[in-house]
């Protein structure tokens, strides 16, 4: 039996209109992916996908009409994922070939990559479907007008999604540049109000995040500020409030710690997370999206809600929030990579409600044993260090089993061998350290995250020293000590030392990224331009899934030398391992 006729191009117009006629409540999401159902005449949207792209493989391949058939279910695709997330990589891949060799040139083109772009920011993607996103943005937009309405629009896209891949890549720098393209781009005429309103907040977010990585309680309290005035504008059910207000909460957390750290103190009595939240009322407001953005926020907010109870010592509070995060757990596949992110946020509150005075002694390892499970299965589901939570998680989990390990008074062996799983993965979890440092494409963001990187192989050392491991300490130390070295030498080095360890490939690569700083020509200094992407995390100068045979001998090793060694080595660090040069031999790191 046939199904119900439907019209594409009709359709993309009523999609278009329903979202500019409303655009603000939750429900208005709901109600646009509600149609695109009901004009397909199916339930749910792995229904809708199938038809659709079944009834383009009927037609004939290399036509104009295939071609616009491809492009139309693309510009439909991001409202049918709203309900649920439909569409391989391959099959997206394939209209989208289909659309750019068979569609109408020119803007018609232009738009519909724009709209596929969109899925990119909708959920949590690959590295490399994110690279390509941008490429094809970067590959059309030149179809219309610097400064036109479709050009700002698809630069803001190409903003954002470059934002969003330095997130799960690592690169501050790339992170630093897609937010001053946001700013520049937040007054053009394509946005209207609501819209600005809505950068406003996504921009507190973003800069949000960049005084905490430069631990700028200053800065971080104007952006407190900042998405504080947002969310007061925003109606009760606005699509962006739950979001937004899980992001404050989080900033209003990062801002307690800050100042906490500078006067030595914990957290002050008026601090502004000591109030529980509504669950009841988050729930209400979450209900209202669909199903994808549930998963979203359930997350975002479940994450907030767990810091805020914790903030006011409410056990109960913290049981509660972590509801929210299973909520978004059932909603998920395994291997949707925010399954990785809500496990790790419910493994370590469970890790945290096992130290929680106000929990019941007896309920205490009961806990923490739930968390340390959650953590290690989350970590083999990130794969290894090339994953942007690979660090997080695995120190995460270090700290459970070493927390473990303290509270086992009357059983030594327990204590051993808490302690001793707790060493071996805090310095595994060392590994995806190094990598975050060497993805920084310049040597202040690489500094920075250094730094950071530093302190953990410090207390990952203490944790050494303390069980008496003086050989594991001593590669904890070295470990950060490398990383402070390549800091200050970021760009120059790296290919440098690829190519000496034989690895010119990832060599090559790195260089056509354009981390290295080329050598200066004579004359005036060149005009500012935009730091160069860094590799991206999945790509091969900046993973490790093939790690390279040692080199012994008077070469360099690549990972950590013994006691005896250690103290004639210099330590570097390449995008794939960690080397130790012996001072004697002309290391090509120190050229």
């Amino acid at each position: 039996m046939p199904g119900k006729p439907y019209d594409l191009q009709a359709l993309t117009y009523e999609i278009q209109q329903s979202l500019l006629d409303a655009r603000t409540d939750a429900q208005d999401l709901t109600r646009a992916a509600d149609l695109v159902l009901d004009r397909l005449g199916c339930d749910t949207a792995g229904e809708a996908w199938a038809r659709l792209y079944t009834d383009w493989q009927a037609l004939e391949r290399g036509t104009l009409l295939s071609g616009m058939r491809a492009g139309q279910i693309l510009v439909v695709l991001p409202t049918l994922r709203w309900h649920r997330s439909v569409g391989s990589p391959d099959e997206v891949d394939e209209l989208l070939r289909e659309a750019e060799a068979h569609g109408p040139e020119g803007r018609w083109k232009a738009t519909v990559v724009a709209t596929n772009s969109m899925s990119g920011l909708q959920r949590i993607e690959t590295p490399a479907e994110m690279e390509a996103a941008i490429a094809q943005i970067e590959q059309n937009r030149d179809a219309f007008p610097v400064g036109s309405r479709e050009r700002d629009a698809l630069d803001a896209t190409h903003a954002g999604l470059r934002a969003h891949l330095a997130q799960v890549g690592g690169g501050e720098d790339d992170f630093d540049s897609a937010v001053e393209d946001l700013a520049r781009l937040r007054n053009s005429p394509a946005f209207d109000t609501g819209t600005r309103l809505a950068f406003d907040g996504q921009l507190a977010v973003f800069r949000g995040h960049q005084a905490v990585r430069s631990e700028d309680a200053d800065a971080l309290a104007q952006q407190v500020g900042e998405l504080e005035a947002v969310v007061a504008q925003l109606s009760p059910d606005h699509m962006d409030r739950v979001g937004l207000e899980a992001n404050l909460d989080i900033a209003r957390a990062n801002l307690e710690i800050l100042r906490g750290r500078s006067t030595g103190g914990v957290f002050p009595d008026h601090s502004a997370m000591m109030a529980t939240p509504d669950i009841g009322e988050v729930r209400r407001q979450i209900a209202l999206l669909p199903r994808e953005g549930q998963i979203d926020r359930l997350g975002e907010a479940g994450i907030s809600s767990v810091s805020r109870a914790m903030f006011a010592g409410n056990a109960r509070g913290v049981v509660e929030a972590t509801q929210l995060l299973r909520d978004a757990l059932d909603l998920l596949e395994p291997d949707d990579d925010r399954w990785i992110r809500n496990a790790l946020s419910l493994g370590s509150a469970h890790c945290a409600l096992g130290g929680m005075a106000s929990v019941p002694r007896t309920d205490r390892p009961g806990h923490l044993d739930q968390g340390i499970s959650w953590l290690k299965h989350t970590l083999r589901l990130a794969g290894g260090p090339a994953h942007p939570l690979w660090n997080t998680i695995g120190m995460a989990l270090a700290s459970g089993y070493r927390f473990r390990g303290d509270n086992q008074l009357f059983n030594t062996r327990a204590t051993r061998l808490n302690h001793a799983e707790s060493r071996r993965i805090g310095l595994d979890a060392m590994r995806a350290a190094t990598w975050s440092v060497l993805l920084q494409s310049g040597t202040v963001h690489a500094a920075e995250t250094g730094r950071r990187a530093g302190e953990q192989a410090l207390g990952v050392a203490r944790w050494c020293l303390t069980d008496g491991a003086h050989d594991d300490a001593v590669r904890a130390l070295d470990a950060g000590r490398g990383l402070v070295l390549h800091a200050a030498t970021v760009a120059a080095t790296v290919p440098d030392m690829l190519d000496a360890l034989g690895q010119s490939g990832p060599a090559d690569e790195w260089r056509a990224a354009g981390g290295v700083a080329p050598e200066p020509a004579p004359g005036p200094p060149p005009p500012p331009r935009p730091p160069p992407r860094a590799p991206p995390a999945g790509s091969d100068a900046a993973s490790s899934r093939h790690s390279p045979r040692p080199r012994t001998g008077g070469g360099c090793w690549t990972s950590p030398p013994s006691r005896t060694s250690a103290g004639r080595c210099v330590p570097w660090a390449a995008p794939r391992w960690s080397i130790w040069c012996p001072a004697a031999t002309a290391c090509p790191a120190r050229r």
